[in-house]
């Protein structure tokens, strides 16, 4: 039961970060950055969107001025990936008994 709820905790992470991918690409329509945008877009839809949107807000952080939303998007990365770890290590899938 425990690892349920640290798997939702996760779920909740890996949709917070989903947000600030959004935001993210938002950031780069603002700062005409079209062509990142898109292609961040379309790598959302491949599955590796919130990675790529992760690498360039990192990389652009000052020149979209997104300081606060990036800390805020690796904090999301470090929870969802702990959460998840920590309910990996309890057992979630395994019968009880």
């Amino acid at each position: 039961m425990l690892s349920f709820i640290f798997l939702g905790i996760s779920l909740l992470a890996i949709l917070g970060m989903l947000v600030c991918a959004i935001l993210v690409i938002l950031s780069m329509f603002k700062h005409s950055d079209s062509t990142l945008g898109i292609i961040s877009i379309v790598a959302l839809f491949c599955g590796v969107g919130i990675l790529v949107t992760f690498i360039i807000g990192w990389v652009k952080v000052g020149d979209y001025h997104i300081k606060n939303l990036m800390i805020a998007y690796s904090g999301l990365w470090v929870v969802a990936f702990l959460t998840y770890a920590v309910a990996s290590g309890i057992g979630f899938g395994q019968a009880a008994g």
